[in-house]
């Protein structure tokens, strides 16, 4: 079963919670950076999801394309992976893209890519239907 790991390296109050992810037990490597909302208490559709290890499963995004849900979450309810560049367009989910940029339009950090690094996300996980998340980084009571 391949592991999936984020660790938190960046938080901006009110841009979001930056990491780097990486996938194991895949042939080469696979990493990019990801963008969730910033630590609120756990609050659903609000916060980013506390360091721990979780279980991705693969699901469908609003019935548009083939993503990965992460479950058993306490307290929360349909957190997924996706596309997306800003943490304003998630509701506690996980965002995926190929850097970690200033926006001089939105005038605001986001990631970049996102579509092209998801799907290379996506290639990487090779339509495993599970997958161990474990997400690690400064404590939520630091921030």
């Amino acid at each position: 079963m391949k592991k999936v790991f984020i660790e938190h390296i960046a938080f901006l109050r009110s841009q979001g919670t930056f990491g780097i992810l990486s996938v194991s037990g895949i042939s080469g490597e696979f990493t990019c950076f990801t963008i969730e909302r910033q630590w609120m208490e756990n609050k659903e559709n609000i916060s980013r999801i506390p360091s721990g290890l979780y279980t991705l499963r693969i699901d469908t995004f609003k019935g548009k394309y083939k993503n990965y849900k992460v479950l058993k979450v306490n307290n929360r309810t349909a957190i997924e992976m996706h596309i997306a560049n800003f943490s304003s367009e998630l509701n506690g989910c996980i965002a995926l893209g190929d850097s970690i940029s200033w926006f001089s339009k939105e005038k605001r950090f986001g990631v970049t890519n996102s579509e092209k690094t998801f799907k290379k996300f996506m290639i990487a996980m090779n339509g495993d239907q599970e997958a161990i998340l474990h997400i690690f980084g400064a404590s939520e009571a630091m921030l």
